[in-house]
């Protein structure tokens, strides 16, 4: 290998960042994530622009539970205005973690919309998760009822699907429980 292949450093800085996320202990996963960095920093140091190498930067803080900073450099690459698809839905999945449900469902529909055409069923499964957690968090119906719409928008698209099944079922039993918590108050 090229050691100033830049593709090359790339594709190693996401393998040691899709190892990263499959490891259950966490010393293991914290050499993946530096190992992760440190391909997507030596890519920077020979191309200052790169924003893959910037956004796989990012997805390791992020995986490093430092979302703020996460968030601040996701929106600095955002600012390049370069038509990333997965930068806008790494963006979303920190402002989820940030409890920024809102900005992150805009988000989430905006990738989708834009990069695949209202059918990626994980997509349609995060909106409904942040749905679920805004609707948890205001206690309130219509955020529910949403939640529940892009699961099933999901089911359909995947009618087999187990997951999406239980969390059907999981978002109709909190839906049910909101609705007796609302009226006994």
């Amino acid at each position: 290998m090229d050691k100033y292949d830049l593709e090359a450093l790339l594709e190693l800085g996401n393998t040691f960042l899709n190892l990263a996320r499959r490891e259950h202990r966490s010393k293991e996963k914290l050499e993946a994530l530096k190992r992760s960095f440190e391909f997507f920093d030596k890519v920077l140091r020979l191309d200052p622009k790169n924003p893959y190498a910037a956004n796989g930067i990012a997805i390791a803080v992020a995986e490093r539970g430092f979302f703020r900073e996460a968030k601040s450099m996701f929106q600095q690459i955002r600012e390049s205005k370069l038509d990333i698809p997965h930068l806008s839905v790494n963006l979303a999945h920190t402002l989820t973690e940030l409890s920024e449900f809102r900005s992150a469902i805009v988000l989430y529909q905006q990738a989708l919309k834009k990069h695949y055409e209202n059918r990626d069923v994980a997509l349609l499964n995060c909106i409904a998760r942040a749905y679920y957690l805004l609707a948890r968090s205001e206690k309130s119906i219509e955020f529910m009822e949403m939640s529940s719409k892009f699961v099933q928008k999901a089911l359909h698209l995947h009618p087999y699907s187990l997951e999406f099944q239980f969390d059907l079922a999981l978002i109709q039993q909190q839906f049910a429980q909101l609705v007796l918590d609302l009226t006994s108050d």
